[in-house]
């Protein structure tokens, strides 16, 4: 017994450092790999200037700030209904099993719809029916839609995960169902939810073609969030594809997008690291 536990942590070391030496070997590859890093890639001109000349020179200012809002708009009603749902999915598989099971193979199969589909429907719907037009909040909302099956299953499993004797306990304390999930289960939850936003975060960084059809791509800084606007996603995808020349700024923003990721991530897991300390003491 002892010995299939040392080779399954062995197997486990050796997995998680391959994993590790092919990111690290994807992450150097960028940055050294190609003659495009050099030294005005992370300067102020470039992080917050405008797009000129349809982005073969200028910076990546209105990009980025446009990006941030539609993942913004994304994340915060992701968030909140991922904990309503996976909530309710968790209490309703020990309440109605067969309910459940029906709810839980379309959410699976949401999850699986392409991100094309995803867009067209988001186009019809928030962009023509609802008479939003092109707009960072068509895009976020989309997005929403498209990361929200992927959500609420880890935000279910962090429930389903709590130990049962702490459930046991709250319920023995007369906690009424509204404490024990704001005061109990919520914050025994928090890695789960955390986890489920940064890959909510990731999926909504790394998305274009929903956005092509609900948020646009014009490369003017938005007013608003009923503005059109190119997140920067979908500025590497048109430099590479419609602009003659525009290959030195697409990797530019190539990295500039894998170290936003790298730094998001960076900081979700810090902050979930200081929870879980905080509530060991």
């Amino acid at each position: 017994m002892s010995l299939s536990k040392n080779l399954s942590k062995i197997s486990y070391r050796v997995i998680t450092l391959l994993v590790v030496i092919l990111f690290a070997g994807v992450f150097l590859s960028i940055f050294y790999s190609n003659t495009y890093i050099d030294s005005h890639l992370f300067s102020f001109n470039f992080l917050f200037g405008d797009v000129q000349n349809a982005g073969r020179k200028g910076g990546v200012g209105p990009v980025l700030f446009s990006t941030l809002i539609v993942v913004f708009i994304a994340i915060i009603p992701t968030v909140i209904i991922s904990i309503i749902s996976g909530h309710f999915l968790y209490g309703l598989q020990r309440k109605n099993p067969l309910l459940y099971k029906v709810l839980d193979v379309f959410t699976y199969i949401l999850a699986a719809v392409p991100s094309v589909v995803m867009g067209l429907f988001g186009n019809v719907l928030f962009v023509h029916k609802l008479g939003l037009g092109f707009s960072l909040l068509s895009g976020g909302i989309t997005l929403s839609f498209m990361i929200l099956p992927l959500t609420i299953k880890v935000v279910e499993r962090s429930f389903a995960n709590i130990d049962i004797d702490i459930k046991t306990s709250a319920a023995s304390l007369g906690l009424s169902e509204r404490n024990t999930f704001f005061k109990v289960l919520l914050p025994c939850a928090k890695s789960g939810i955390i986890s489920a936003i940064i890959i909510g975060v990731g999926r909504a960084l790394s998305e274009t073609a929903a956005l092509l059809f609900t948020s646009g791509y014009v490369t003017r800084s938005p007013e608003s969030v009923l503005d059109s606007g190119r997140v920067l996603s979908v500025h590497i995808f048109e430099l590479v594809m419609n602009v003659p020349g525009g290959d030195l700024m697409a990797k530019k923003s190539v990295t500039i997008l894998f170290v936003f990721v790298l730094l998001f991530n960076y900081f979700a897991l810090k902050i979930m690291k200081g929870k879980s300390h905080e509530s060991s003491f």
